[in-house]
């Protein structure tokens, strides 16, 4: 069967002519790279999911790494606010224990707390940075949630405002996990100075329990900054939320350069003397610088390079805030400087730490 069918194939060869022949072996070739390049389309299509995948992962990797390296963070800011809570408090307890952290956070310079997170005294040397009145008593409201919430209100007398500010900020970064439910300011025309009247809860957590060998590390208050694009400006550059290489949040900020050399920052008004820590985490692809700056001044030293891999890393700055006498002073709190066109850097986990002051 087979030999006929060579044999009859051999015979209609022959009768073509050269032409024909030709045109014959070009179309057997055609086809011939056709399904070849069909099958190499298919493997490199093959290959690019391969590679898709593997980004993928690699970025969960890197993701899954950033939150393992947290934990412990966590854990001991955890051991810390557990230790501001006792199912065992009275009434009384709390409102000693809220009088003391108002009165403490009221200090221009805040004494510090023990190991429980009880204020060593309220008061010291340092001078008012805003004057409390004589507390009242506030109310406890008991829930079947498993805490308590203790409410209280006071009007501060009025003051600059920026001391009032910071003194806000302080209330918000309190290791008692303090929520103000109410703020009203009220301004007389004749000058700068605000007064205020407080809304403020504290929630007091029941059966609270404490693995006797966790460690902590000391008290510092820490503020983890929202990141809103608007929030942001920049010179020679586009600034966005992105959900690309988020660390921490629900979505990360997105610089990309226009021209060179471009920057964006964020820029933040700190209390003059204080020594803060900035730790952020950053994505860089091409060439960029992680600084603090005064607004419109040279850069501190200390400027950090981005490692421009692609990959989030965590970057840490440590800076004074210069000047005395209890000013705000405005500072760029991060600048990044991106010193090649095209280059995009993704920010995300924003935390500022007040060291001292």
């Amino acid at each position: 069967m087979q030999a006929a069918l060579l044999q009859q194939l051999s015979e209609f060869w022959l009768k073509l002519n050269r032409r024909e022949q030709m045109l014959a072996l070009a179309t057997v070739a055609m086809g011939i790279l056709f399904v070849i390049f069909g099958a190499i389309r298919g493997a490199l299509d093959y290959v690019d999911s391969l590679d898709r995948r593997i980004e993928t992962l690699a970025s969960d990797i890197v993701n899954y790494s950033f939150q393992i390296a947290k934990t412990r963070s966590v854990d001991a800011q955890y051991a810390h606010m557990a230790n501001q809570h006792s199912s065992a408090w009275t009434e009384t307890e709390i409102m000693d224990r809220l009088r003391q952290e108002l009165y403490r956070l009221a200090l221009r310079v805040p004494p510090t707390l023990d190991e429980k997170g009880i204020a060593t005294q309220i008061s010291n040397e340092s001078g008012d940075l805003v004057t409390i009145p004589q507390l009242r008593n506030g109310t406890l409201e008991q829930t079947d949630e498993g805490y308590r919430e203790y409410n209280i209100a006071f009007q501060l007398p009025a003051t600059d405002y920026r001391n009032m500010l910071d003194y806000v900020e302080r209330l918000q970064s309190s290791p008692q996990a303090l929520r103000i439910d109410g703020l009203r300011f009220s301004r007389s025309p004749m000058d700068g100075n605000v007064a205020t009247q407080f809304d403020i809860a504290r929630i007091v957590v029941d059966n609270v329990t404490l693995d006797e060998k966790g460690e902590a590390e000391p008290t510092v208050a820490a503020e983890a900054i929202p990141l809103v694009a608007g929030d942001f400006a920049g010179e020679g550059c586009e600034i966005a939320a992105s959900s690309g290489f988020v660390t921490a949040s629900k979505h990360s900020i997105m610089i990309s350069a226009q021209q060179t050399p471009g920057s964006a920052f964020y820029k933040r008004a700190l209390p003059a003397g204080g020594v803060y820590e900035m730790y952020v985490d950053i994505t860089a692809k091409g060439k960029a610088r992680l600084q603090i700056a005064p607004g419109g001044g040279a850069p501190f030293p200390g400027e950090r390079e981005l490692v421009a891999d692609g990959q989030p890393h965590q970057y840490r700055l440590r800076f004074t805030v210069p000047g005395d006498g209890g000013q705000r002073v405005a500072l760029n709190v991060p600048q990044i400087t991106l010193d090649e066109s095209g280059t995009q850097v993704y920010i995300d986990n924003l935390v500022l730490k007040v060291l001292e002051g």
